[in-house]
């Protein structure tokens, strides 16, 4: 990794932690202020218009945000593509795990999103972004099998009052695939851009459709844009803008910076352990035997995965610096040929030299005689 494990991966275990709550709280501000499609689709547009304003506001206030020299705050043209499609996966991962809990069970989608690292690892080797060992796919393996027990054995609630899994599943889906894929098509862009720059583009692109579908469902001046003055709606967006617009997707872009997407995204099994653990201090909910199970399995996916990602970047290391002993130096390579032309220059020099003295002799013996 280019920056200490010691430092990637607290941030990444504190941005699961960060993810957890706004699960826990999301699903209450669900229940409370945004019953309804239209009151769905005016929530996300609130969270991704503020995600976009801080995002944006903090590159120009906050010392450090718009990152290094290296860096730019403003897009270039032959990125505006791969800019846009981060923008619209985030709208699809917003919407669509929204509106599919309008359809199935809220443990179907948590079982969708315990696949991330399966696809985001999928595609990276696919794209060529991420070198293959055993060792990583195991821990692939390992962390998300790890979330799918912990999902099982937790709370059985469906958190909807009406069950179509025809609807339900292809949002999942979608939203599982988006979420990857915005992962992946960042790891470019997070060498040219910093993090507050990548999410407030991003936003601002997820923020149109959102809006668009809000207006039309219904109007401008429909008292549901004022998520019936529920206090915790409107607190969840205020986490939703900071904690994860803001804190959360700018440790997992940055992690992505510095290691890979699968690392980032397989340390977001961890969310369920989490949840688990803040519904036991929130809500009283008894922690399961499965949940201690797949929690351990979880880390012991992580470790995997490091380990193998760690030996493989050692053998990376090993072979670079056998080839660099292999190869002269241009410099020593010059000299030497210089010391072989200088060579060859005074073996001429003497040989005419020789012949010089040869001819002499000749002339002084035929004289002689």
């Amino acid at each position: 990794m280019a920056t200490s494990a010691y430092v990637v991966v607290p941030l990444l275990v504190l941005s699961a932690l960060l993810y957890a709550y706004w699960l826990v709280l999301c699903g209450q501000a669900m229940d409370q202020g945004t019953d309804g499609s239209s009151k769905k689709f005016i929530f996300v547009s609130y969270r991704c218009m503020s995600g976009s304003v801080v995002n944006f506001a903090s590159i120009m206030m906050i010392p450090g945000m718009a990152g290094g020299k290296d860096l730019r705050i403003t897009p270039r043209l032959q990125d505006l593509t791969r800019l846009s499609l981060s923008g619209v996966f985030l709208c699809i991962v917003s919407l669509g795990n929204v509106l599919a809990l309008d359809n199935v069970p809220s443990i179907t989608v948590s079982m969708f999103q315990t696949m991330l690292p399966v696809v985001s690892f999928v595609a990276c080797a696919a794209l060529r972004m991420e070198d293959v060992s055993w060792l990583k796919v195991l821990g692939v393996a390992a962390a998300s099998g790890g979330a799918v027990i912990v999902v099982m054995s937790g709370k059985k609630g469906t958190g909807t009052t009406s069950v179509n899994y025809s609807a339900g599943l292809p949002l999942c889906m979608a939203g599982l695939l988006a979420q990857a894929f915005f992962h992946v098509n960042n790891k470019p862009l997070t060498k040219i851009y910093p993090p507050s720059f990548l999410m407030g583009f991003s936003y601002f692109i997820a923020a149109i459709p959102a809006v668009i579908m809000g207006l039309s469902i219904d109007g401008p001046a429909s008292p549901s844009w004022a998520l019936d003055h529920r206090w915790l709606a409107w607190g969840a967006i205020a986490y939703g803008t900071f904690g994860i617009a803001f804190a959360y997707y700018g440790i997992v872009t940055w992690g992505i910076r510095e290691s890979t997407p699968t690392l980032v995204t397989s340390f977001q099994c961890l969310q369920p352990v989490f949840a688990a653990m803040l519904c036991y201090f929130i809500k009283g909910e008894v922690i399961t035997w499965g949940e201690v199970i797949g929690g351990v399995i979880i880390i012991a996916g992580l470790f995997l995965y490091i380990i193998g990602k760690q030996r493989l970047e050692r053998q990376a290391a090993e072979k670079e610096k056998l080839k660099s002993e292999k190869e002269p130096d241009p410099k020593i390579s010059n000299m030497e040929t210089g010391s072989q032309r200088m060579s060859v220059e005074e073996a001429v020099e003497a040989r005419g030299e020789g012949n010089r003295l040869l001819t002499q002799n000749m002339s002084y013996n035929s004289t002689g005689k």
